[in-house]
């Protein structure tokens, strides 16, 4: 597959129209064909100062159940770690649970 970015700047682009940089997206969750089955909720790599950790657990059948993302001496929160995505065998997708 070719890569359509030539280097790293590209990544980060502006509307012409608007001069508003176009949000990064954030990065999908595939199955082993290729399909969607969830979205983080942070974006991955991070593109602001600190650290982000994703951590996937509760592995099932070579499956992880479980996905967390903590973010480290991010601007502006801070240390936080966002909502947590749940394998969800109904849907046959990562989803955040209702607290």
């Amino acid at each position: 597959m070719e890569d359509d970015v030539d280097n790293e700047a590209d990544i980060y682009k502006i509307d012409p129209k608007t001069g508003a940089s176009v949000p990064f997206p954030f990065p999908k969750i595939l199955d082993p064909s290729g399909k969607q089955v969830g979205e983080l909720s942070e974006a991955f790599p991070s593109s602001v100062p600190g650290r982000t950790y994703v951590t996937a657990s509760d592995w099932h059948n070579n499956l992880p159940y479980r996905i967390d993302i903590h973010l480290v001496d991010t601007p502006p929160r801070g240390t936080y770690d966002a909502p947590s995505l749940f394998w969800n065998e109904n849907t046959h997708r990562y989803e955040t649970r209702e607290r």
